[in-house]
Protein backbone atom coordinates (compact mmCIF):
# COMPACT_ATOMS: atom_id res chain seq x y z
CA UNK A 1 0.00 0.00 0.00
CA UNK A 2 1.49 3.37 -1.04
CA UNK A 3 2.59 5.59 1.87
CA UNK A 4 -0.60 8.42 3.03
CA UNK A 5 -0.33 11.47 1.16
CA UNK A 6 0.64 9.87 -1.92
CA UNK A 7 -2.18 7.66 -2.12
CA UNK A 8 -4.56 5.78 0.15
CA UNK A 9 -5.10 2.64 -2.29
CA UNK A 10 -3.17 0.32 -3.97
CA UNK A 11 -3.59 1.16 -7.87
CA UNK A 12 -2.71 -2.43 -9.07
CA UNK A 13 -1.45 -6.12 -7.82
CA UNK A 14 1.26 -7.54 -9.07
CA UNK A 15 2.01 -10.71 -7.68
CA UNK A 16 5.21 -12.86 -8.97
CA UNK A 17 6.48 -16.17 -8.25
CA UNK A 18 7.84 -19.61 -9.61
CA UNK A 19 5.85 -22.74 -10.35
CA UNK A 20 8.14 -25.66 -9.36
CA UNK A 21 5.87 -28.69 -11.21
CA UNK A 22 6.41 -31.94 -11.79
CA UNK A 23 6.61 -33.89 -14.93
CA UNK A 24 2.96 -34.47 -15.55
CA UNK A 25 0.84 -32.42 -18.52
CA UNK A 26 0.35 -29.01 -16.92
CA UNK A 27 -2.61 -26.96 -16.84
CA UNK A 28 -4.44 -23.86 -15.15
CA UNK A 29 -6.88 -23.47 -13.28
CA UNK A 30 -8.88 -20.38 -13.26
CA UNK A 31 -12.69 -19.95 -10.88
CA UNK A 32 -13.20 -16.12 -10.88
CA UNK A 33 -16.36 -14.74 -9.76
CA UNK A 34 -17.48 -10.94 -9.20
CA UNK A 35 -17.58 -9.74 -5.21
CA UNK A 36 -14.57 -8.57 -3.26
CA UNK A 37 -13.89 -11.43 -0.99
CA UNK A 38 -10.29 -13.05 -1.42
CA UNK A 39 -8.01 -14.47 -4.39
CA UNK A 40 -6.19 -17.90 -3.97
CA UNK A 41 -2.89 -18.52 -6.00
CA UNK A 42 -1.83 -21.73 -5.79
CA UNK A 43 -0.24 -24.56 -7.58
CA UNK A 44 0.61 -28.38 -7.33
CA UNK A 45 2.83 -30.86 -9.19
CA UNK A 46 0.53 -30.27 -12.19
CA UNK A 47 -1.84 -27.24 -11.62
CA UNK A 48 -1.29 -23.26 -11.14
CA UNK A 49 -4.75 -22.29 -9.89
CA UNK A 50 -6.31 -18.61 -9.45
CA UNK A 51 -9.52 -18.63 -7.58
CA UNK A 52 -11.38 -15.98 -5.48
CA UNK A 53 -14.41 -13.22 -5.94
CA UNK A 54 -12.95 -9.80 -6.88
CA UNK A 55 -13.83 -8.90 -10.44
CA UNK A 56 -16.69 -6.04 -10.99
CA UNK A 57 -18.30 -8.12 -14.20
CA UNK A 58 -15.76 -11.15 -15.07
CA UNK A 59 -16.80 -14.35 -14.50
CA UNK A 60 -14.74 -17.48 -15.88
CA UNK A 61 -14.37 -21.01 -14.86
CA UNK A 62 -11.70 -23.25 -16.85
CA UNK A 63 -9.44 -25.75 -16.71
CA UNK A 64 -7.02 -24.69 -20.20
CA UNK A 65 -4.07 -27.71 -20.85
CA UNK A 66 -0.84 -25.90 -21.22
CA UNK A 67 0.51 -28.59 -23.53
CA UNK A 68 -0.94 -26.48 -26.48
CA UNK A 69 1.36 -23.64 -25.86
CA UNK A 70 5.13 -23.52 -26.61
CA UNK A 71 5.82 -23.72 -22.39
CA UNK A 72 9.26 -24.56 -21.42
CA UNK A 73 7.67 -27.40 -19.37
CA UNK A 74 11.06 -29.08 -18.49
CA UNK A 75 12.60 -25.75 -15.75
CA UNK A 76 10.63 -24.28 -13.18
CA UNK A 77 8.25 -21.31 -14.77
CA UNK A 78 7.99 -18.17 -13.71
CA UNK A 79 4.77 -16.39 -13.56
CA UNK A 80 3.38 -12.95 -12.75
CA UNK A 81 -0.46 -12.09 -11.81
CA UNK A 82 -1.52 -8.71 -12.85
CA UNK A 83 -5.06 -7.23 -11.59
CA UNK A 84 -5.89 -3.95 -12.51
CA UNK A 85 -9.33 -2.92 -10.51
CA UNK A 86 -9.71 -0.07 -12.53
CA UNK A 87 -9.93 -2.03 -15.85
CA UNK A 88 -11.34 -4.61 -13.86
CA UNK A 89 -8.37 -6.37 -15.58
CA UNK A 90 -6.48 -10.01 -14.37
CA UNK A 91 -3.79 -10.94 -16.47
CA UNK A 92 -1.39 -14.28 -15.90
CA UNK A 93 2.17 -13.82 -17.37
CA UNK A 94 3.65 -17.22 -17.62
CA UNK A 95 6.93 -18.19 -19.55
CA UNK A 96 6.98 -15.11 -21.24
CA UNK A 97 3.20 -15.58 -22.97
CA UNK A 98 0.68 -13.31 -21.49
CA UNK A 99 -2.89 -14.90 -20.76
CA UNK A 100 -5.83 -12.66 -20.52
CA UNK A 101 -8.09 -14.48 -17.43
CA UNK A 102 -10.33 -10.92 -17.23
CA UNK A 103 -11.05 -8.86 -20.35
CA UNK A 104 -10.89 -5.34 -19.90
CA UNK A 105 -13.69 -3.19 -19.29
CA UNK A 106 -15.08 0.37 -17.63
CA UNK A 107 -14.28 1.27 -14.43
CA UNK A 108 -17.38 -0.04 -12.26
CA UNK A 109 -18.78 1.79 -9.39
CA UNK A 110 -16.81 -0.37 -6.76
CA UNK A 111 -13.37 -1.34 -7.44
CA UNK A 112 -12.14 -4.15 -5.25
CA UNK A 113 -8.38 -3.19 -4.24
CA UNK A 114 -5.68 -2.89 -1.45
CA UNK A 115 -5.03 -7.20 -2.04
CA UNK A 116 -2.90 -8.08 0.86
CA UNK A 117 -1.30 -10.87 1.80
CA UNK A 118 -3.38 -13.08 4.26
CA UNK A 119 -1.53 -15.71 5.09
CA UNK A 120 0.32 -18.94 3.78
CA UNK A 121 -0.14 -22.30 2.93
CA UNK A 122 2.47 -24.89 4.08
CA UNK A 123 5.74 -25.62 2.68
CA UNK A 124 5.65 -28.94 0.02
CA UNK A 125 7.80 -29.87 -2.44
CA UNK A 126 5.35 -28.79 -5.55
CA UNK A 127 4.15 -24.91 -5.36
CA UNK A 128 5.36 -21.21 -5.55
CA UNK A 129 8.60 -20.48 -4.94
CA UNK A 130 10.22 -17.04 -4.42
CA UNK A 131 6.76 -15.29 -3.75
CA UNK A 132 7.18 -11.14 -4.62
CA UNK A 133 4.32 -8.72 -4.34
CA UNK A 134 5.77 -5.92 -6.83
CA UNK A 135 9.18 -5.82 -6.38
CA UNK A 136 9.61 -6.77 -2.32
CA UNK A 137 9.99 -10.93 -1.94
CA UNK A 138 7.35 -12.13 0.56
CA UNK A 139 8.83 -15.96 1.08
CA UNK A 140 11.70 -17.97 -0.39
CA UNK A 141 10.21 -21.08 0.37
CA UNK A 142 7.99 -23.41 -1.48
CA UNK A 143 4.64 -22.91 -0.31
CA UNK A 144 1.70 -24.53 -2.23
CA UNK A 145 -0.48 -20.52 -2.49
CA UNK A 146 -0.38 -17.65 -1.02
CA UNK A 147 -4.00 -15.96 -0.24
CA UNK A 148 -4.96 -12.09 -0.88
CA UNK A 149 -7.80 -10.43 1.07
CA UNK A 150 -9.54 -7.26 -1.16
CA UNK A 151 -11.43 -4.50 0.38
CA UNK A 152 -14.12 -2.11 -1.39
CA UNK A 153 -13.48 1.40 -2.65
CA UNK A 154 -14.74 3.74 -5.08
CA UNK A 155 -13.44 3.40 -8.77
CA UNK A 156 -14.11 7.05 -8.96
CA UNK A 157 -12.16 7.93 -5.73
CA UNK A 158 -9.48 5.63 -7.00
CA UNK A 159 -8.98 7.67 -10.39
CA UNK A 160 -8.46 10.56 -8.73
CA UNK A 161 -5.89 9.45 -6.34
CA UNK A 162 -4.40 7.96 -9.55
CA UNK A 163 -4.05 11.56 -10.89
CA UNK A 164 -1.66 12.69 -7.99
CA UNK A 165 0.04 9.80 -7.60
CA UNK A 166 3.58 9.89 -8.83
CA UNK A 167 4.13 6.56 -10.77
CA UNK A 168 1.98 8.51 -13.49
CA UNK A 169 3.82 11.32 -15.20
CA UNK A 170 1.39 14.83 -15.09
CA UNK A 171 1.56 15.18 -19.05
CA UNK A 172 0.42 10.97 -19.50
CA UNK A 173 -3.59 10.45 -19.79
CA UNK A 174 -4.34 7.07 -16.70
CA UNK A 175 -5.10 4.08 -18.11
CA UNK A 176 -8.60 4.38 -16.80
CA UNK A 177 -11.83 3.55 -19.00
CA UNK A 178 -14.63 5.67 -19.85
CA UNK A 179 -17.67 3.94 -21.00
CA UNK A 180 -20.69 5.61 -22.79
CA UNK A 181 -24.39 3.29 -23.03
CA UNK A 182 -27.21 4.42 -25.01
CA UNK A 183 -30.86 2.93 -25.36
CA UNK A 184 -31.66 1.83 -28.57
CA UNK A 185 -35.36 2.01 -29.24
CA UNK A 186 -37.62 1.10 -31.92
CA UNK A 187 -37.08 4.31 -33.98
CA UNK A 188 -33.10 4.71 -33.03
CA UNK A 189 -31.88 6.31 -36.53
CA UNK A 190 -28.22 6.07 -35.28
CA UNK A 191 -26.49 8.05 -33.26
CA UNK A 192 -22.74 9.56 -32.66
CA UNK A 193 -20.68 9.10 -29.86
CA UNK A 194 -17.15 10.62 -28.21
CA UNK A 195 -15.73 11.01 -24.99
CA UNK A 196 -15.43 13.99 -22.99
CA UNK A 197 -13.58 11.87 -20.42
CA UNK A 198 -10.16 11.86 -22.64
CA UNK A 199 -8.94 14.48 -25.05
CA UNK A 200 -9.25 13.99 -28.23
CA UNK A 201 -10.99 11.25 -28.41
CA UNK A 202 -12.65 9.29 -30.86
CA UNK A 203 -15.89 10.04 -32.46
CA UNK A 204 -17.82 6.78 -33.22
CA UNK A 205 -21.02 6.43 -35.66
CA UNK A 206 -23.22 3.41 -34.86
CA UNK A 207 -26.09 2.87 -37.29
CA UNK A 208 -29.86 1.85 -36.91
CA UNK A 209 -28.84 -1.60 -38.42
CA UNK A 210 -26.86 -2.14 -34.80
CA UNK A 211 -30.45 -2.41 -32.90
CA UNK A 212 -31.64 -6.10 -33.07
CA UNK A 213 -34.97 -6.41 -35.03
CA UNK A 214 -36.46 -8.93 -32.44
CA UNK A 215 -36.45 -6.08 -29.82
CA UNK A 216 -38.37 -2.90 -28.51
CA UNK A 217 -35.76 -1.85 -26.48
CA UNK A 218 -32.18 -2.34 -26.66
CA UNK A 219 -28.66 -0.90 -24.63
CA UNK A 220 -25.27 -0.27 -27.00
CA UNK A 221 -21.85 0.07 -24.84
CA UNK A 222 -19.27 1.87 -26.36
CA UNK A 223 -16.19 1.94 -24.21
CA UNK A 224 -12.85 4.07 -24.43
CA UNK A 225 -9.60 2.68 -23.54
CA UNK A 226 -6.02 4.59 -23.32
CA UNK A 227 -2.42 3.48 -22.41
CA UNK A 228 -3.57 0.10 -21.77
CA UNK A 229 -0.26 -1.37 -22.18
CA UNK A 230 -2.08 -4.89 -22.66
CA UNK A 231 -3.41 -4.43 -26.24
CA UNK A 232 0.05 -3.90 -27.33
CA UNK A 233 1.92 -7.25 -25.72
CA UNK A 234 3.86 -9.25 -27.78
CA UNK A 235 3.73 -7.43 -30.58
CA UNK A 236 6.72 -5.57 -31.52
CA UNK A 237 6.71 -5.10 -35.46
CA UNK A 238 4.12 -2.61 -34.76
CA UNK A 239 2.49 -0.41 -33.21
CA UNK A 240 -1.38 0.62 -32.02
CA UNK A 241 -2.80 3.84 -31.58
CA UNK A 242 -3.31 4.90 -27.80
CA UNK A 243 -7.12 4.43 -28.28
CA UNK A 244 -9.07 1.41 -28.34
CA UNK A 245 -12.96 1.25 -28.70
CA UNK A 246 -15.04 -1.49 -27.31
CA UNK A 247 -18.59 -1.91 -28.73
CA UNK A 248 -21.28 -3.95 -27.61
CA UNK A 249 -25.05 -4.62 -27.57
CA UNK A 250 -26.18 -5.90 -24.03
CA UNK A 251 -26.76 -10.00 -24.91
CA UNK A 252 -26.21 -9.94 -28.54
CA UNK A 253 -23.67 -11.20 -30.92
CA UNK A 254 -23.66 -8.44 -33.76
CA UNK A 255 -22.09 -9.55 -36.92
CA UNK A 256 -21.83 -8.90 -40.65
CA UNK A 257 -23.70 -5.55 -40.17
CA UNK A 258 -25.35 -3.67 -43.81
CA UNK A 259 -23.97 -1.01 -42.85
CA UNK A 260 -20.81 -0.76 -41.06
CA UNK A 261 -19.56 1.55 -37.73
CA UNK A 262 -17.83 4.22 -38.30
CA UNK A 263 -14.96 5.45 -36.45
CA UNK A 264 -12.68 7.92 -36.46
CA UNK A 265 -9.25 8.47 -34.84
CA UNK A 266 -7.32 11.64 -34.39
CA UNK A 267 -3.93 10.69 -33.85
CA UNK A 268 -0.36 12.72 -34.00
CA UNK A 269 1.10 12.89 -37.75
CA UNK A 270 1.55 9.45 -39.00
CA UNK A 271 4.81 9.77 -41.64
CA UNK A 272 3.78 8.44 -44.76
CA UNK A 273 6.59 5.81 -44.67
CA UNK A 274 4.02 4.05 -42.50
CA UNK A 275 1.04 2.23 -42.87
CA UNK A 276 -2.23 2.01 -41.50
CA UNK A 277 -4.70 -0.38 -41.15
CA UNK A 278 -7.98 -0.78 -39.02
CA UNK A 279 -8.41 -4.12 -37.01
CA UNK A 280 -10.25 -5.79 -34.33
CA UNK A 281 -9.66 -7.82 -31.79
CA UNK A 282 -11.14 -11.86 -32.69
CA UNK A 283 -11.76 -13.43 -29.74
CA UNK A 284 -12.86 -16.62 -31.22
CA UNK A 285 -9.20 -17.52 -32.09
CA UNK A 286 -7.90 -17.33 -28.45
CA UNK A 287 -10.22 -15.73 -26.06
CA UNK A 288 -6.69 -16.08 -24.09
CA UNK A 289 -4.41 -13.71 -25.99
CA UNK A 290 -4.58 -10.68 -28.06
CA UNK A 291 -5.13 -10.97 -31.87
CA UNK A 292 -5.13 -8.29 -34.09
CA UNK A 293 -7.62 -8.92 -37.30
CA UNK A 294 -8.31 -7.22 -40.66
CA UNK A 295 -10.79 -8.84 -41.03
CA UNK A 296 -14.48 -7.04 -41.42
CA UNK A 297 -12.75 -3.63 -41.53
CA UNK A 298 -11.87 -0.92 -43.89
CA UNK A 299 -9.53 1.56 -43.72
CA UNK A 300 -9.32 5.43 -45.22
CA UNK A 301 -7.11 7.39 -44.42
CA UNK A 302 -7.99 11.24 -43.86
CA UNK A 303 -5.04 12.96 -43.75
CA UNK A 304 -2.21 12.77 -41.52
CA UNK A 305 -3.87 13.32 -38.50
CA UNK A 306 -7.14 10.95 -38.85
CA UNK A 307 -7.83 7.54 -39.60
CA UNK A 308 -11.26 6.36 -40.55
CA UNK A 309 -12.34 3.09 -39.69
CA UNK A 310 -15.57 1.40 -41.41
CA UNK A 311 -16.01 -2.52 -39.32
CA UNK A 312 -19.22 -4.73 -39.80
CA UNK A 313 -19.26 -6.29 -36.46
CA UNK A 314 -18.64 -5.63 -32.80
CA UNK A 315 -15.56 -6.04 -30.33
CA UNK A 316 -12.33 -3.88 -29.89
CA UNK A 317 -11.08 -1.73 -32.41
CA UNK A 318 -8.07 0.33 -33.36
CA UNK A 319 -5.99 1.33 -35.73
CA UNK A 320 -2.72 -0.42 -36.23
CA UNK A 321 1.03 1.74 -37.78
CA UNK A 322 3.81 -0.04 -39.08
CA UNK A 323 6.34 0.75 -41.82
CA UNK A 324 5.51 -0.25 -45.41
CA UNK A 325 6.86 -2.73 -46.95
CA UNK A 326 8.81 -1.98 -49.89
CA UNK A 327 10.11 -4.95 -52.11
CA UNK A 328 13.41 -4.50 -53.65
CA UNK A 329 13.31 -6.54 -57.21
CA UNK A 330 16.76 -8.32 -57.58
CA UNK A 331 18.23 -8.42 -54.16
CA UNK A 332 19.99 -10.75 -53.63
CA UNK A 333 22.22 -9.39 -56.83
CA UNK A 334 22.31 -6.19 -55.54
CA UNK A 335 23.08 -7.43 -52.19
CA UNK A 336 26.36 -9.16 -54.10
CA UNK A 337 27.15 -6.39 -56.08
CA UNK A 338 27.33 -4.34 -52.70
CA UNK A 339 29.05 -6.45 -51.11
CA UNK A 340 32.23 -7.44 -53.52
CA UNK A 341 32.32 -3.28 -54.25
CA UNK A 342 32.51 -2.72 -50.46
CA UNK A 343 35.48 -5.52 -50.18
CA UNK A 344 36.86 -4.30 -53.02
CA UNK A 345 37.00 -0.72 -51.21
CA UNK A 346 38.29 -1.86 -48.14
CA UNK A 347 41.17 -3.48 -49.60
CA UNK A 348 41.70 0.00 -51.28
CA UNK A 349 41.58 1.92 -48.51
CA UNK A 350 43.97 -0.60 -46.35
CA UNK A 351 46.49 -0.31 -49.03
CA UNK A 352 46.22 3.67 -49.00
CA UNK A 353 46.43 3.54 -45.25
CA UNK A 354 49.60 1.54 -45.51
CA UNK A 355 51.06 4.06 -48.35
CA UNK A 356 50.30 7.44 -46.06
CA UNK A 357 51.29 5.51 -42.52
CA UNK A 358 55.31 5.37 -44.94
CA UNK A 359 54.61 8.53 -45.74
CA UNK A 360 54.00 10.27 -42.32
CA UNK A 361 57.35 11.61 -41.95
CA UNK A 362 56.77 14.15 -44.79
CA UNK A 363 55.97 17.86 -44.38
CA UNK A 364 53.56 17.96 -46.18
CA UNK A 365 50.38 18.37 -43.62
CA UNK A 366 47.83 16.83 -46.52
CA UNK A 367 49.60 13.36 -45.90
CA UNK A 368 47.75 13.29 -42.36
CA UNK A 369 44.10 14.43 -43.88
CA UNK A 370 44.23 11.97 -46.78
CA UNK A 371 45.18 9.05 -43.88
CA UNK A 372 42.05 9.98 -41.73
CA UNK A 373 40.02 9.96 -44.71
CA UNK A 374 41.32 6.62 -45.65
CA UNK A 375 40.76 5.34 -42.17
CA UNK A 376 36.92 6.22 -41.98
CA UNK A 377 36.00 5.47 -45.52
CA UNK A 378 38.03 1.60 -44.69
CA UNK A 379 35.83 1.79 -41.46
CA UNK A 380 32.44 2.59 -43.45
CA UNK A 381 33.06 0.04 -46.00
CA UNK A 382 33.99 -2.91 -43.58
CA UNK A 383 30.72 -2.17 -41.51
CA UNK A 384 28.58 -1.87 -44.62
CA UNK A 385 29.49 -5.41 -46.03
CA UNK A 386 29.42 -6.71 -42.39
CA UNK A 387 25.95 -5.21 -41.38
CA UNK A 388 23.79 -7.86 -43.60
CA UNK A 389 26.23 -10.62 -41.92
CA UNK A 390 25.80 -9.52 -38.47
CA UNK A 391 21.83 -9.02 -38.55
CA UNK A 392 21.15 -12.55 -39.97
CA UNK A 393 23.91 -14.35 -38.02
CA UNK A 394 23.65 -12.65 -34.47
CA UNK A 395 20.58 -11.18 -34.29
CA UNK A 396 18.73 -7.86 -33.04
CA UNK A 397 20.86 -7.41 -30.03
CA UNK A 398 23.92 -6.12 -32.19
CA UNK A 399 21.86 -4.12 -34.35
CA UNK A 400 21.90 -1.11 -32.33
CA UNK A 401 25.30 -0.66 -32.02
CA UNK A 402 26.28 -1.89 -35.42
CA UNK A 403 23.99 0.94 -36.25
CA UNK A 404 25.90 3.32 -34.33
CA UNK A 405 28.96 2.51 -35.50
CA UNK A 406 27.51 2.91 -39.32
CA UNK A 407 26.34 6.48 -38.91
CA UNK A 408 29.58 7.51 -37.10
CA UNK A 409 31.44 5.92 -40.06
CA UNK A 410 28.89 7.73 -42.68
CA UNK A 411 29.63 11.29 -40.63
CA UNK A 412 33.70 10.98 -40.63
CA UNK A 413 33.79 10.23 -43.67
CA UNK A 414 31.93 13.42 -44.88
CA UNK A 415 33.22 15.44 -42.49
CA UNK A 416 37.08 14.23 -43.51
CA UNK A 417 35.85 15.21 -47.30
CA UNK A 418 34.69 18.80 -45.42
CA UNK A 419 38.68 18.45 -43.80
CA UNK A 420 40.15 18.48 -47.33
CA UNK A 421 38.04 21.17 -48.92
CA UNK A 422 38.53 23.86 -46.11
CA UNK A 423 42.22 22.49 -46.22
CA UNK A 424 42.91 23.63 -49.95
CA UNK A 425 40.97 26.72 -49.52
CA UNK A 426 43.81 27.53 -46.62
CA UNK A 427 46.39 26.71 -48.76
CA UNK A 428 45.21 28.81 -51.57
CA UNK A 429 43.94 31.63 -49.12
CA UNK A 430 45.77 31.67 -46.10
CA UNK A 431 49.40 31.24 -47.96
CA UNK A 432 51.45 33.44 -45.43
CA UNK A 433 49.72 31.76 -42.01
CA UNK A 434 50.66 28.00 -40.93
CA UNK A 435 48.31 25.36 -41.20
CA UNK A 436 46.33 23.99 -37.95
CA UNK A 437 48.52 20.63 -36.46
CA UNK A 438 47.39 17.75 -37.88
CA UNK A 439 45.94 16.74 -34.39
CA UNK A 440 43.63 19.77 -34.73
CA UNK A 441 42.21 17.75 -38.16
CA UNK A 442 41.99 14.49 -36.43
CA UNK A 443 40.06 15.72 -33.43
CA UNK A 444 37.36 17.46 -35.97
CA UNK A 445 37.56 14.61 -38.53
CA UNK A 446 36.76 11.98 -35.93
CA UNK A 447 35.68 14.02 -32.61
CA UNK A 448 32.82 15.94 -34.54
CA UNK A 449 30.60 13.17 -35.95
CA UNK A 450 30.80 11.29 -31.81
CA UNK A 451 28.54 14.43 -31.11
CA UNK A 452 25.00 13.56 -32.68
CA UNK A 453 25.55 10.08 -32.67
CA UNK A 454 25.77 10.20 -29.01
CA UNK A 455 22.80 12.21 -28.74
CA UNK A 456 20.49 9.82 -30.98
CA UNK A 457 21.70 6.65 -29.24
CA UNK A 458 21.45 8.04 -25.43
CA UNK A 459 17.75 8.71 -26.63
CA UNK A 460 17.01 5.53 -28.38
CA UNK A 461 15.07 4.51 -31.17
CA UNK A 462 17.38 5.42 -33.81
CA UNK A 463 19.53 2.52 -34.78
CA UNK A 464 18.41 -0.98 -34.72
CA UNK A 465 17.20 -3.73 -37.33
CA UNK A 466 15.58 -3.37 -40.66
CA UNK A 467 14.58 -5.59 -42.95
CA UNK A 468 14.39 -5.28 -46.78
CA UNK A 469 11.51 -6.92 -48.20
CA UNK A 470 12.86 -9.29 -51.76
CA UNK A 471 10.53 -8.79 -54.47
CA UNK A 472 10.50 -12.54 -55.52
CA UNK A 473 10.41 -13.95 -52.02
CA UNK A 474 8.29 -11.12 -49.68
CA UNK A 475 8.15 -13.23 -46.87
CA UNK A 476 11.75 -14.07 -46.34
CA UNK A 477 13.27 -10.47 -45.26
CA UNK A 478 16.49 -9.60 -45.81
CA UNK A 479 17.61 -8.43 -42.94
CA UNK A 480 20.30 -5.50 -42.42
Amino acid sequence: MFAKGLCENDLFLKFCGTWRHGKNPLSLDVRLSTGCDKLFISANESSLSIQGSITAQCTRVDVIPLNTYKLDSKEDIHFCVHWEPLLDQLMLQLGGMNFILCKPSSSPDSCCTDLTDDFKEPEAAYGITNGMIRNDVVSTQTVTGYNFIGENTSCKDLCEQAKTNREWPKNVELPCAHKLESEMKKDFSGSNFTSNFFRSSPTIYVPPAVKPATRIKSKVYITFYKNNSLFQEGFKEFKLLHFVVEITVENEVIADLPEPIRMDFPHDVIPKIYTRKCVSWDTRKDPLRVNWSEDGCVTHVKGAKHTECLCNHLTYFTVLVQPKLQPVRHLLALTAISSVGCALSFISCIALIVFFCRKRRSKDQSISIHLGLAVSLGFLSLLFYLTGVLANLVGESVCIFVGALLHYATLSSLTWMGVQVFHTFWLVYMVFRPCPKPYVWYLIGFGLPLVPVVILASVGGFYGLTEVVPADDINNPYRM
